[in-house]
């Protein structure tokens, strides 16, 4: 993982924070609330497509594995 996503990271958990902390608040308003939870959803749209992409590069890995392996059999 890259320096740069480990900076994402921390501002998305800094999100998901202020989030819970404004709701426990009740202080900030609707739009300020709607900022930060666009944060929280663009960066779980971002796992989310990451986790869709590593479990495809694991599938392709399983295929090639299994494919290399019955070609050793024979």
């Amino acid at each position: 993982m890259t320096i740069e996503r480990n900076f994402d990271n921390l501002r998305a958990s800094e999100d998901f924070a202020e989030v819970f902390r404004m709701l426990q608040d009740g202080e900030k308003t609707a739009s300020d609330m709607e900022k930060k939870l666009k944060a929280v959803e663009k960066h779980l749209d971002y796992l989310l497509t990451q986790f869709r992409e590593n479990k495809r590069i694991n599938q392709d890995q399983i295929v090639n594995s299994s494919n290399t392996n019955s070609m050793i059999k024979e």
